[in-house]
């Protein structure tokens, strides 16, 4: 049988993602700067375990104290505890995203509105190795949800995308909820288009 043409480059993107992933883990961002960098695009910021008041935008910020609010004495709460209804003040903004086959990918379970708006894609019920963004952006992406899946604290995570024209910046934060292993099940991320102001972007429906 022919070896299959796709393989190699399936292998190479898997790779990569893991690399960064470790990368993300250790703090390391020189590879991933590099990758973006080589796109004439400013490289991306990543915070393991942020300080709400570093953070820039409300949504971001009350999502992250919502959270600790949740973790009790535990290290990250369990995916039962979280109730839609109390995080209504960042509802458009919040997805949430589930691991398929022990991180060998991820699939967006809600994706919000506002974030599918400004992005003019709406991913729920799809997989985040099938987004349409640049590759590096991708694996930038799914490297995030890869580090989570296996160190399970807050990360922030800070880019401004290359050539856009209203959307300077985008904030995102994912957050670990976990099973009643304390294996990591669902990650809750709120994802902040801003304008040039830093400001959140909410467009009218």
């Amino acid at each position: 049988m022919a070896d299959d043409p796709a393989r190699p480059a399936v292998s190479a993107v898997t790779s990569r993602r893991d690399a960064w992933a470790r990368a993300l883990i250790d703090g390391r961002l020189d590879e991933i700067a590099a990758a973006f960098r080589h796109d004439d695009t400013e490289p991306p910021v990543a915070v393991w375990n942020p300080d709400p008041a570093s953070l820039r935008t409300e949504p971001i910020r009350f999502v992250l104290n919502h959270w600790r609010q949740l973790c009790g004495a535990g290290k990250a709460p369990p995916v039962a505890s979280l109730d839609a209804l109390a995080l209504r003040p960042a509802l458009g903004y919040v997805m949430l995203v589930d691991p398929v086959g022990d991180g060998l990918d991820f699939r967006y379970r809600l994706y919000g509105s506002l974030i599918a708006t400004v992005s003019g894609m709406d991913m729920t019920g799809r997989l985040v190795s099938q987004h349409h963004a640049s590759a590096h952006v991708v694996d930038f992406s799914f490297a995030g949800y890869l580090a989570v899946y296996r160190r399970p604290e807050p990360l922030y995570t800070f880019r401004r995308p290359a050539r856009a024209d209203f959307t300077r910046s985008w904030e995102r934060l994912v957050l670990p909820l976990v099973d009643d292993r304390g294996r990591v099940a669902r990650f809750l991320v709120v994802n902040v288009p801003e304008n040039e102001a830093g400001v959140a972007i909410r467009p009218a429906f």
